[in-house]
């Protein structure tokens, strides 16, 4: 109830900000008066605070079974639901594959990026997946490989289409077709995060352009993190971008 008082009372807010100009925003009608920015600063980041207290800001989840995973300990887990709550439950340079499952799926697609997340969906929607908490690799990363050239050519451009995004996120939209009413859900929370974890990205890189144009991708409507943040995005760019520190987003 009190998180869709909050999505009310923004809808309202927005309605009754939009189009202000940036003058407008920053005009205050007396030396000791708050203007409609300074507002809007206050109103988000109590807004923001509330969210985090009621829990609605995406935490690490426990693990899907509820207990303590102790040294090497091996255990099944639904891939696509465990990557629906934000959790990375798999890195591709420590994953092994039987040979006769790649056989059959075809192994990685053909896309610009995202082959391996993709693969990993087809594959967990066929065969069972097993995670292991013992430490057999070490993964190595560094600036100014190609996920960081592709960001980079990203920055502006926002994705037309899930496609776009990434074929992972594209993929269940053709499983949830025949899927059972609790299997599309799960789908759906996939889909979402994809979302989330792309405006994100953007949020980071200070892409106000895909901020402000990658919510017609939502065909559900956002959560409430992701409408607050979508929301502070149509404020003017200085602004939003304190908002988005302040608020540890970026």
């Amino acid at each position: 109830m009190l998180v869709q008082h909050l999505e009310r009372t923004r809808d309202a807010f927005v309605t009754a900000s939009d189009g202000l100009s940036d003058a407008q925003y920053r005009f205050a009608p007396a030396s000791d008066g708050w203007s409609i920015a300074q507002i809007v600063e206050h109103v988000a980041l109590v807004e923001l605070r509330i969210l985090e207290v009621i829990g609605r800001l995406p935490q690490a989840p426990a693990p899907s079974d509820g207990k303590a995973r102790g040294a090497g300990r091996i255990e099944s887990i639904d891939y696509i639901a465990e990557v629906a709550t934000g959790r990375i439950v798999l890195i591709t340079s420590s994953a092994a594959v039987r040979r006769d499952v790649l056989e059959k799926t075809g192994g990685f697609g053909s896309f610009p990026n995202g082959q391996d997340s993709e693969l990993w969906v087809r594959i967990a929607s066929l065969w069972p997946v097993a995670i292991s908490t013992r430490v057999t690799a070490a993964y190595r990363q560094q600036a100014g490989g190609i996920s960081d050239r592709k960001r980079r050519d990203a920055f502006g451009r926002p994705p037309r289409s899930l496609a776009e995004l990434s074929p992972a996120a594209a993929r269940p939209l053709a499983l949830r077709a025949d899927a059972p009413e609790p299997r599309r859900r799960v789908y759906d929370a996939y889909v979402d995060r994809y979302l989330h974890w792309r405006l994100r990205a953007a949020i980071s890189d200070r892409d106000f352009v895909t901020i402000r144009e990658i919510r017609h991708l939502y065909e559900r409507r956002p959560s409430a993190v992701d409408l607050a943040l979508l929301w502070i995005g149509r404020l003017p760019g200085p602004l939003a971008l304190f908002l988005y520190r302040a608020g540890r987003f970026s």
